[in-house]
């Protein structure tokens, strides 16, 4: 049996969730500055690491949090 966590942090559903595009645009400088790829998350980086972790590829692990962040608590927790 697998069983594993995943915490995403921004991800950006602006695209499914209309009321969220005005509030999102206000944050998104702000936001994708935070990250060390340079960019806030997708609904998809959360799906792909779900099948990954779900497949063949992922079977070894198990009993971890994945975090799905883009480096940005990495970055924020470690300041240059």
């Amino acid at each position: 049996m697998r069983l594993d966590a995943m915490s995403p942090c921004w991800i950006d559903v602006a695209c499914h969730d209309h009321k969220s595009v005005v509030r999102f645009s206000r944050l998104s400088d702000i936001v994708h500055n935070q990250s060390p790829t340079g960019k806030v998350g997708r609904p998809e980086d959360v799906v792909e690491t779900s099948l990954f972790r779900s497949g063949d590829e992922g079977f070894f692990v198990t009993g971890v949090n994945l975090v799905i962040d883009g480096g940005t608590i990495r970055k924020m927790i470690h300041v240059e």
